[in-house]
């Protein structure tokens, strides 16, 4: 962890820490910290809070726990083009992008699908 960071996350958990009962917590960030804080919110809004190690790229079986599928449905995305990726050596790793943006693509797919069937099931009047 980049040592500004490390110092910014200390920080903010004495506020937590500091009076239990308060609604809001105010303090003063570098900017870098608070794009990553934005990212968080943002990511929790799109869907529940997302937690992804701060690396660069992915091995194929790190992709998969991820994204909540097996390493050979990981090495078939791969190879339809679904989810980006680079050869080191005979080994393939996936930027972080690729798997957040693959993973963003797979929940609003699943958001329209329900709002489909949502629609479907009220106009054949399966719904109370």
């Amino acid at each position: 962890m980049d040592g500004a960071v490390a110092t910014d996350a200390a920080t903010l958990r004495r506020a937590l820490e500091d009076d239990v009962e308060a609604i809001e917590v105010h303090l003063t960030v570098p900017r870098d910290t608070a794009g990553l804080v934005l990212q968080l919110i943002e990511a929790q809004q799109k869907g529940g809070a997302v937690v992804i190690p701060v690396q660069a790229e992915f091995s194929p079986n790190e992709a998969a726990t991820i994204l909540g599928i097996s390493r050979p449905q990981v090495y078939k995305l791969i190879d339809q083009g679904r989810l980006a990726h680079r050869l080191v050596g005979t080994h393939r790793r996936i930027p972080a992008t690729a798997v957040t943006a693959f993973r963003a693509e797979q929940h609003a797919a699943q958001r329209e699908a329900m709002a489909e069937l949502t629609l479907l099931s009220n106009e054949l009047g399966l719904t109370e």
